[in-house]
């Protein structure tokens, strides 16, 4: 759209109409200065066919007059003349006819202006120029359509396969033909149905729903193919009307063309052409889609052709070189030969190989191989050609010069010889394919001399023997078998066997050897023959798998020892060995029913004398009220006579443990100074009372030894007990240590040390040299005049050698008869740790109890738990009934679950009392002399009996010792200031010496566990 000025309309118009169109009269239009119609020519009413009436007074805008695309062209042409900025305009822009044709006009428009320039009116001219622009229109169509057409030529010319055949006529058919959309199908190889193999415009879901479809199909692109011609669809209305079938599916396009790809009568397929605007399609665009057809199906086929011929061309070339690989690579030696004279003329590298790498091509055979002749083997290649006829041979023997060197070898070959024809059928040539197996042959020469080798062999053994085929049928036997059994091979060959077997035994027997032989495993069994004279014999067969090289099985040999008289010595070996066993068991189970015994009747009688002297400690202290002398005494009585027995009891229950193996340590660094001090002081007032002195010389500072604390004491608290027992008033007895003590002579202990020993030394009545051995075994008493005198059960010394020998230690003795005695006590010796640096006054196992006396606030702590027993077993029995570690707690009755347990609680605070009071070792404290473990033993026989672990007793004292602190945390500090973790530190120490008097209790109980550690 052009502006233009100073020039008058009808020059413009003159000069604007070309040549070879009739000019049309001019129209013309008169507006005010507000733009309305004021005039509207008849020329305007005939060209437009806008009656004069309906159009006068309106703008251009106030009805469908312009063309909507050009509207805005029209107002600015109209307002640069009104607003002065133009006197003359032009435009050419589309118009609206009354009937709705579209014309396209040009208009000369001038600006009528008064003497001031102010526009006062618009004349408008209008030329009818619709027929000149369609000409210009289609001329400029069929220039772009033909150069679309040029284009879609030259790349179908370039096409070589059909997908590059399609893909250009998608890219340029298309446009070529002014179509929207297209796609295209071929038939496939069925015959049957259509492919879609390109599409261009459609959404990608309909080209999926139509990927492949029936050529019977009720669609448009179908029926094309069927028919072979054009189908035209106009309009969705005919679209559905046409092909029901479609009905549901998506319109994309409502106007279609379909035209049918056909190369001399063959339907290749169809091109698919969618249209957004209904069109009529004249018998040119129709001339032209066919003609673009023709030439789109006979550049596929030429495709299809060129793609089949260099498919064609390149499967023989593969064949070519299929067949010279194979020829090259076959794995036996291949030649070709031509003509009567056999001249080499192909030879593979394998055959040159035979012939030390030589080439014998365009040589006859005979010169290649003189030295063959006279061997046979060129006759047979004259007679084959001359026949016609193959000739094959296994392992053909030759003498030949295989490296070329003059000196031929002996060599073996499968050969072939096949002649060769030409079209005619005359034999031009042989071809020899050659198999050398000398390796083959020499290593079967080899096999068989073996198997004669190997069969002398078997002949020559004393045992039957036999052997068998890779499945185990048997082959072949030696003669020993045939004299045994008396049978021969007819009868006894492959599974044969079987008859010479014992009835009830022969399917086991032959099962075992067919699963030896599917596994391919070594079998043995053992199992009776019957002999010629009938009777059954026992034997040892054994086989073993015969393998080659790449470790096949090929065969089995077999042998059958006689084992009968061997069996038979073997079964009286037997039962004499039953019998020693029986009796043997008798004699374990007799000890284990004494050990059971000694151990049930021990915890029997130890359990009341215990409760005797607990409750005597408790009249002794007062609880039932003040006693007299008299009562004292006789307290007294009972005390020392009840911890004699407890004594004894103790001892009989400790060997018993031993005897059963249920002795449980804790073996660690244990300080010799404390445990020689606490053993003397416990010991003290008995040495008074006998009036015997007790020495103890100083230990070095820092001596240990590694064993268990409690059973060292034990081992001295024995010593001094039986020097104090053998010693006369007036006597001395003495302890020392020797932190590095070398052993000599018979007193050395086993292993290699260093040792620590303990002496306890004595000036008594002494042992006997002819008893001193004597004295360390169990029940055994030296003196007994003395000893019925002194008490005991003699197992006192018997019970302390083994402890110390179960701590990997020794307790050894010496003595001469009034002169007294020696005894040592060695335990291997403790490193030295960093901590002895610090001084000699803080024994890692010494009394916990005297410190004490720096723990203020015990008293109140003691009153607190003694006050408050039930409460503590409450929460304590809570947390056990819900503990899943104490599994056999569940279900308890509140009763058995507590038994002594608050009883318990109230010791631990009296205790914590006493200690305030005395900051000494008060006697409820020390093993086997407190209340406490009078209650530790009860509950541990009771938790045995209802079948707790040890584990059991572990937690539910640790939760009784957490209960008791929370007590105290919770509640000492309103009757004290003092910090309660000290208190708390003093009750867990106390509660660990509980806990393994407990332990020990449920461990000795009949059928328990051990308890460890």
């Amino acid at each position: 759209m052009t502006q233009r000025s100073g020039r008058t309309p009808r020059a413009d118009a003159a000069a604007r109409s070309p040549s070879g169109f009739a000019q049309p009269p001019l129209a013309s239009v008169e507006w005010d200065a507000e733009g309305r119609v004021t005039r509207w020519s008849p020329e305007a009413e005939a060209l437009f066919g806008w009656p004069a009436g309906e159009v006068m007074g309106r703008r251009a805008s106030e009805w469908p007059f312009v063309h909507p695309d050009d509207a805005p062209q029209v107002r600015r042409v109209s307002s640069d003349l009104r607003e002065g900025r133009a006197r003359q305009t032009f435009s050419a822009n589309r118009n609206l006819t009354r009937d709705g044709r579209v014309l396209h006009c040009e208009w000369y428009n001038t600006a009528v202006t008064d003497a001031q320039g102010h526009t006062l009116a618009q004349l408008s001219l209008v030329l009818d120029v619709t027929e000149r622009v369609l000409a210009e229109q289609r001329a400029e169509r069929a220039a772009a359509r033909t150069r679309r057409l040029q284009s879609l030529t030259r790349a179908l010319s370039e096409a070589l396969t059909p997908p590059q055949v399609v893909a250009a006529v998608m890219d340029h058919g298309i446009a070529a033909l002014e179509a929207d959309a297209g796609v295209m199908v071929l038939v496939g190889d069925d015959g049957e149905h259509l492919e879609l193999v390109e599409q261009r415009g459609y959404p990608e879901r309909v080209g999926e729903e139509w990927r492949r479809f029936p050529l019977s199909a009720g669609v448009p692109i179908a029926e094309a193919v069927r028919q072979g011609e054009i189908v035209v669809v106009a309009s969705r209305e005919e679209r559905d009307r046409r092909y029901p079938q479609l009905d549901g599916h998506e319109v994309v396009y409502p106007v279609s063309l379909s035209v049918p790809l056909v190369v001399e009568g063959e339907r290749l397929g169809a091109m698919g052409l969618g249209f957004r605007e209904t069109r009529e399609f004249s018998a040119d665009d129709r001339a032209l889609t066919l003609a673009l057809a023709r030439q789109c199906a006979q550049a596929i086929r030429r495709a299809r052709l060129f793609a089949a011929e260099a498919r064609a061309r390149a499967a023989a070339e593969r064949a070519r070189a299929a067949l010279a690989e194979v020829f090259r690579q076959a794995p036996v030696a291949i030649c070709v030969t031509r003509g009567p004279g056999h001249v080499f003329e192909l030879a593979n590298p394998l055959y040159r190989e035979l012939l030390g790498g030589r080439d014998p091509t365009g040589r006859p055979v005979r010169q290649v191989l003189p030295e063959v002749e006279g061997q046979g083997l060129f006759e047979i290649l004259d007679r084959v050609y001359a026949s016609g006829r193959p000739f094959t041979a296994d392992a053909f023997r030759i003498h030949y010069d295989r490296a070329g060197t003059g000196s031929p070898q002996e060599a073996f070959f499968n050969l072939v010889y096949h002649p060769l024809r030409d079209e005619q059928g005359t034999v031009t040539g042989l071809v020899t394919v050659a198999t050398e197996v000398t390796e083959q042959v020499q290593a079967r020469r080899a096999a068989e001399e073996s198997e004669r080798q190997f069969r002398t062999m078997a002949e020559s053994i004393p045992q039957l023997a036999w052997m068998a085929d890779a499945s185990g049928s048997i082959f072949w036997y030696n003669q020993r078998w045939y004299d045994y059994t008396g049978t021969t091979l007819e009868t006894m060959r492959g599974w044969g066997w079987q008859a010479v077997h014992d009835p009830e035994q022969v399917e086991r027997v032959t099962e075992r050897f067919r699963r030896a032989v599917q596994a391919e495993e070594p079998w043995e069994d053992t199992f009776p023959l019957r002999g010629r004279d009938g009777t059954f014999r026992r034997f040892l067969s054994r086989a073993l798998p015969v393998r080659d090289d790449e470790g096949r099985v090929v065969r089995w040999f077999g042998t059958n020892t006689d084992v009968e008289e061997q069996l038979r010595a073997e079964e009286a070996r037997a039962a004499l060995l039953r019998e020693a066993q029986a009796a043997r068991g008798a004699a374990e189970e007799a000890n284990r029913a004494k050990s059971v015994f000694l151990a049930t009747m021990s915890h029997e009688i130890r359990t009341p004398i215990n409760a005797v002297i607990g409750y005597a400690d408790l009249l002794d202290m007062g609880v039932q009220g003040g006693l007299s002398e008299g009562q004292r005494a006789y307290l007294a009585r009972i005390r020392a006579s009840s911890q004699h027995l407890l004594g004894l009891v103790n001892d009989v229950l400790d060997f018993a443990k031993i005897e059963a193996g249920e002795m449980g340590f804790d073996p660690r660094r244990t300080e010799l100074r404390a445990s020689v001090a606490e053993a003397v002081a416990m010991v003290a007032p008995q040495a008074g009372a006998a009036g015997v002195a007790l020495r103890e010389e100083p230990c070095p500072p820092g001596a240990a030894c590694l064993a268990d604390p409690d059973r060292v004491r034990q081992i001295l608290l024995n010593l001094l007990s039986n020097a104090i027992k053998f010693t006369r008033p007036g006597g001395r007895i003495t302890v020392r240590c020797v932190p590095h003590a070398e052993p000599q002579g018979d007193a050395a202990p086993a292993g290699p040390g260093p040792w620590a020993c303990i002496q306890v030394r004595d000036t008594g009545i002494g042992i006997p040299a002819e008893q001193l051995a004597r004295v360390f075994e169990p029940f055994t008493q030296v003196d007994d005049t003395h000893t019925r005198e002194a008490g005991g059960t003699g197992l006192g010394l018997a019970i302390s050698r083994r402890f110390a020998r179960l701590m990997g230690g020794e307790l050894t003795a010496r003595s001469q008869p009034g002169e007294g005695s020696s005894f040592s006590l060695w335990l291997p010796a403790a490193p030295a740790e960093a901590e002895a640096e610090a001084g000699a006054g803080s024994p890692a196992e010494a009394p916990f109890w005297p410190a004490a006396a720096e723990v203020p606030g015990l008293r109140d702590a003691g009153r607190l738990l003694e006050a408050n027993p039930d409460r503590v077993v409450q929460a304590w029995a809570r947390r056990v009934y819900a503990d899943p570690g104490i599994p056999h707690a569940h279900g308890l009755d509140r009763a058995r679950l507590e038994d002594h347990t608050p009883t318990l609680v109230m010791e631990i605070g009296r205790a914590l009392t006493i200690l305030d009071a005395t900051g000494g070792a008060p006697l409820m404290l020390r093993d086997g002399e407190s209340i406490q473990r009078t209650l530790a033993q009860l509950h541990g026989v009771q938790r045995a009996r209802l079948g707790f672990a040890a584990d059991e007793i572990r937690r539910e004292y640790a939760i009784l010792v957490e209960e008791m602190e929370e007590l105290l945390r919770r509640e000492l500090p309103a009757r004290t200031p003092a910090d309660p973790r000290p208190i708390a530190a003093m009750v867990r120490r106390i509660m660990d010496r509980v806990l393994r008097i407990a332990l020990e209790s449920h461990a000795g109980f009949p059928g328990r566990e051990r308890v460890k550690g």
